[in-house]
């Protein structure tokens, strides 16, 4: 797709039609964002849970878990740096969104978010 158009002389441009295809780029960007971060935050919940329930929790690795039980096995007291383990371990430790000390700005981030998301949904 040509954003710009010409119009029916060789050296001028068509504006109203170079507009059109302006805002309808837009507005298959703005289609394709939304779909991207419905699903981003979709697996972004998704990936939270799964991190808790093998236990990597907040405080490092759960005891009894199958994390535990995966790092006493295969590493025993030796975990290797920059390994997949060490990865999600440090993801499970970092990644929990109620971790942050001030409520109030848990609070502003969450409707910030939320704000962001209904505006780029309004806007299609």
């Amino acid at each position: 797709m040509y954003i710009l158009s010409r119009s029916d002389s060789s050296s001028e441009f068509d504006f109203n039609r170079t507009l059109e295809n302006v805002l309808r780029w837009i507005q298959t960007a703005l289609v394709a964002t939304k779909d991207f971060l419905v699903t981003f935050f979709r697996d972004q919940g998704v990936f939270f849970i799964v991190l808790t329930v093998i236990g990597f929790g907040v405080s490092g690795i759960v005891g009894g878990s199958p994390a535990a039980l995966y790092q006493s096995f295969c590493y025993g007291g030796h975990t290797p740096a920059a390994s997949v383990f060490a990865c999600l371990q440090s993801t499970g430790m970092s990644y929990n969104g109620f971790t942050v000390s001030n409520v109030v700005l848990v609070i502003i981030r969450v409707l910030a978010g939320l704000v962001a998301v209904y505006m780029i949904l309004s806007m299609i």
